[in-house]
């Protein structure tokens, strides 16, 4: 078995390491603990990604992106982990948030995921319910229900982060509660001011992260915004998913990284009786 890394992508992390170091890491002392960036700087940051050829690394190359697999973009997060700008959880400033919208139709890949791609629009993901996380389709309350040429949405979801800046919401409603997880969920794409949708509370939580509940009384959905076959939804969360926590652990690689390095470093620097406290152990 190989393990060698190619060199295409040691020489992408050098790139990636150079932006971090540049664009990120002085930023960490001036702003202020937030769940994201503000939008001007946001726009600033990926404006110089995209000059610097950084922009959509793992955006599927037939949507406008440049493809990266697996291997090159663990190798990408580990480097954007070691800053805390952006926040942990907020959307990276190389790369925008699909989720499932590579299952969209080309009606709605013109309205939605072109200008996500391009970086002018936001998305968000909204799974969890109140009563169940780690069993998401078991525990799912939200339904959706044909009315004619639209689907009625009733339910609540949590812990969606980036809902107030999303411009459409993925949302996962039970559209057949006997089958649930095979074929009983489905995906709506659920546009910002749509009646019946509103924010709810934005949960506080240890990070620089707060996510929003969303809130849907009798939403109104047009059928031509249901992503993927009727029923497929599950499906295709779970494609999603799988791929984003292999990068979430990618991020806490880097993150530990940066800490033992400043760790180290503060050893050698801080000295106590004349000597570093680094050689007391």
């Amino acid at each position: 078995m190989e393990f060698t890394v190619p060199e295409e992508y040691q020489a992408l992390r050098r790139r990636v390491r150079a932006f971090v170091e540049r664009e990120l890491l002085p930023l960490e002392r001036t702003l202020p603990e937030a769940p994201d960036l503000p939008d001007d700087l946001r726009r600033e940051l990926q404006a110089k990604a995209k000059a610097e050829g950084l922009w959509a690394l793992d955006v599927r190359r037939e949507f406008g992106g440049q493809g990266l697999p697996n291997l090159g973009m663990v190798m990408v997060w580990e480097e954007l982990g070691r800053s805390t700008v952006p926040p942990l959880r907020a959307p990276s400033v190389l790369t925008p948030r699909i989720g499932a919208l590579y299952h969209c139709t080309p009606e709605q890949r013109e309205r939605f995921l072109d200008p996500i791609v391009r970086g002018e629009k936001r998305t968000a993901f909204a799974l969890t319910e109140p009563w169940g996380g780690s069993d998401a389709a078991g525990n799912m309350r939200t339904r959706a229900v044909r009315d004619g040429d639209h689907w009625v949405l009733t339910g609540r979801k949590v812990f969606v982060g980036g809902a107030d800046k999303a411009d459409v919401v993925q949302v996962f409603a039970l559209t057949d509660p006997e089958k649930r997880a095979r074929g009983g969920i489905t995906c709506f794409l659920v546009e910002r001011g749509t009646p019946g949708f509103r924010l709810g509370r934005q949960f506080r939580l240890m990070v620089a992260d707060s996510p929003w509940e969303l809130i849907f009384e009798e939403c109104r959905v047009p059928a031509a915004n249901v992503l993927g076959p009727v029923g497929e939804g599950f499906r295709l969360a779970q494609q999603h998913l799988t791929r984003d926590r292999i990068f979430h652990g990618a991020k806490a690689v880097g993150m530990a990284e940066r800490a033992l390095e400043l760790a180290v470093d503060y050893a050698r620097d801080r000295v106590t009786f004349g000597v570093p406290i680094a050689e007391r152990q």
